[in-house]
């Protein structure tokens, strides 16, 4: 399902980054502004074609509100996911391995290998088909955007883009892609670091190292997490502050999503 949605990005990211101009990076750079290149597209979306119904057997279902679907997608040698539609989506390769990968409106398709644990891609609206042709088993996350254009969606945000995490982050954060108003990264707390308070738009967040966290909400409580690997949530906009209580390194992959409210 996604995986379509990866060969896509492996093919094209190097040019499509290649032909940015310089105006489009700082744009990218930017955590609250959407360059008009970047603006979301309006995708037409065929339920039929969801990666979650075409490719049931090999999806498990992390969360699925706010506009945002997140799922794993195990293949395993052999398995094929048949032709699917994504829209504004991000992948996160968690087992790499070797894909068929049949484009709609391409006669032959294209045999995709060179990934490894950690790539990661956005990209817009695309609808393709795979085979897992490897000799291993490969899995990776996706995190599907719904997001209708040009329409906003109920409540005011209580984001405040002057304490944005990717701002406030320093060392702790690794961006992994960034265009489309998406943000894609890689938040790592070593036991006893500190993230001070910092605000989220709409946003997600996968566990890759499993750990203990303390978080504090603005004019909220202090909750202790302990977060397991491969668990996933989705919220809105929020403002907190954490520390890693725990004996473990605890690393999270966060999607944010600027888009109006």
């Amino acid at each position: 399902m996604t995986v379509g949605v990866l060969a896509f990005l492996v093919v094209t990211s190097a040019c499509g980054d290649a032909a940015k101009t310089d105006e489009t990076q700082k744009a990218d750079s930017s955590a609250t502004t959407t360059s008009k290149k970047e603006t979301p597209s309006t995708f037409v979306y065929n339920a039929s074609l969801d990666p979650l119904i075409a490719g049931a057997a090999f999806s498990k279902k992390i969360s699925d509100t706010l506009g945002f679907k997140m799922f794993e997608v195990t293949l395993k040698h052999g398995d094929s996911i048949p032709m699917h539609a994504h829209p504004d989506h991000a992948i996160y390769i968690l087992e790499p391995g070797t894909v068929l990968l049949y484009t709609q409106g391409r006669a032959t398709p294209d045999t995709l290998t060179g990934s490894k644990a950690g790539d990661a891609w956005i990209g817009g609206p695309y609808t393709d088909a795979v085979k897992n042709i490897g000799k291993t088993q490969m899995r990776f996350l996706e995190i599907d955007f719904y997001r209708p254009g040009g329409r906003e969606l109920p409540v005011s945000p209580a984001y405040d883009s002057t304490t944005d995490a990717l701002t406030l982050g320093g060392e702790s954060i690794k961006v992994l892609a960034d265009t489309l108003g998406i943000k894609l990264f890689t938040m790592t707390l070593k036991p006893g670091d500190t993230a001070t308070m910092h605000s989220h738009p709409d946003h997600s967040f996968y566990v890759l190292e499993g750990g203990e966290l303390a978080v504090s909400f603005k004019d909220g409580p202090r909750t202790t997490m302990k977060l397991q690997k491969g668990v996933g949530m989705v919220n809105g906009p929020v403002s907190d502050a954490a520390k890693n209580t725990g004996k473990s390194t605890l690393k999270l992959l966060m999607a944010h999503v600027y888009r109006p409210r």
